[in-house]
């Protein structure tokens, strides 16, 4: 695979992008993922930008190979994405899934090619 490099300009021009279709589309996240390394500069800038929480998850298939890390848990975006309810919540509520809970989260990384990563 060929690399392709590209300067902060270019980045800041990318988000920009990015932040005029969300604007579009009407679409706003809760908080913004950024995935370590690539994503997490253009998710910092959507974050400043909309002035939501940012956080950056760790998800290195390739740079990591230790067995004894392993990849970071990101059960918590499918918790935030499909509303899970707090137990101790639940009770009141009646369901373990509401969609009033349910987060708007844009996952930002710089590349996309197998799916490995989001998967």
């Amino acid at each position: 695979m060929k690399k392709i490099y590209v300067s902060f300009e270019d980045i800041q021009r990318q988000t920009q992008d990015i932040l005029r279709q969300m604007h579009l589309d009407n679409w706003r996240p809760d908080c913004v993922v950024g995935i370590t390394r690539g994503g997490l500069t253009p998710a910092m800038l959507i974050s400043q930008y909309l002035n939501v929480p940012m956080i950056s998850l760790d998800v290195s298939l390739r740079d990591n190979k230790s067995d004894d890390i392993g990849p970071e848990s990101n059960l918590w975006l499918a918790e935030w994405a499909f509303g899970y309810v707090p137990e101790e919540e639940q009770a009141t509520i009646g369901a373990r899934w509401d969609p009033h809970y349910r987060k708007n989260i844009l996952i930002v990384d710089d590349i996309n090619d197998s799916g490995d990563t989001i998967n």
